[in-house]
């Protein structure tokens, strides 16, 4: 879980103002667009919010510029999880195609794990995981929503009761369903 200051501190971030984020793929093909859109709104609405990066990106989806975006590039992944203790709400972008309709929610329940408020599309699993928390789903596409979702996290933070899952569970609750198919 973590001390917040301490992880800001470990990565250089500012100490005293609001913090989203998210780590991974900043590509378009993993719906970072969606971000980046909203951060247009979000930066309007309150310039005191700074966005966090953290992962590859590509040539033909840059990263929005200014002085209250930070990307601290390619992290190791024991770094993850201090950016996920350093921002006050983490975005998982998720594409409306077969791989988001279908991915497993690794990267959400590492920002849960960490007790990070977060804001996720409204996609495939993040549909079903967040199903008690529609305040905290977005629609894909819709950068109106995923600001104002972001800024709601911000001004009164909800972290979510969900239960993260380890492989072993998984299985344990498939396992069954997969041994009685018939081939």
């Amino acid at each position: 879980i973590g001390d917040q200051q301490q992880a800001r501190q470990q990565l250089n971030l500012p100490e005293n103002v609001p913090l989203i984020g998210t780590a991974g793929g900043l590509t378009k093909m993993k719906g970072i667009t969606d971000l980046f859109r909203a951060w247009e709104i979000i930066k309007q609405r309150d310039p005191q919010v700074h966005l966090v990066l953290a992962g590859p990106i590509e040539a033909q989806t840059p990263i929005p510029q200014g002085e209250s975006v930070i990307y601290l590039g390619l992290l190791p992944h024991h770094q993850i999880v201090t950016l996920f203790q350093a921002l006050d709400v983490g975005v998982l972008c998720i594409p409306d195609d077969a791989f988001g309709q279908y991915c497993f929610p690794q990267k959400a329940y590492e920002m849960l794990a960490c007790d990070l408020p977060v804001v996720v599309a409204n996609i495939g699993e993040m549909s079903y995981l967040f199903r008690d928390s529609p305040q905290v789903l977005f629609q894909t596409g819709n950068a109106n929503d995923l600001a104002s979702k972001i800024q709601q996290q911000l001004q009164s933070p909800q972290q979510q009761s969900i239960a993260v899952e380890d492989w072993a569970t998984i299985i344990q609750r498939i396992e069954p369903m997969i041994t009685a198919l018939k081939f």
